[in-house]
């Protein structure tokens, strides 16, 4: 899957993929981290300038994430999955 800057023109980021096809994406209000949701149940949290995964976590219901958004608190970034 590939990003792109809609009014540049220009890809931003080109994901190396997963085991599962992506099913959904959200950007975070941090820049320049992503979630990516799949259709296998997990949800992958990737840092695009430095080409990292932060963290990966395995959806409970364990069936695909149709939709993922993030939310800023007090004292942490947190994201919810459906």
């Amino acid at each position: 899957m590939q990003l792109w800057n809609i009014s540049t023109k220009k890809k931003i980021f080109e994901f190396k993929g997963w085991d599962s096809p992506i099913s959904c994406i959200v950007s975070s209000p941090a820049l320049d981290v992503v979630a990516v949701g799949c259709t296998d149940g997990k949800i992958h949290v990737h840092n695009i300038r430095y080409d990292e995964e932060l963290v990966t976590f395995t959806h409970s219901t364990r069936g695909s994430v149709t939709a993922l958004s993030f939310s800023t608190g007090r004292t942490a970034l947190s994201f919810t999955a459906c």
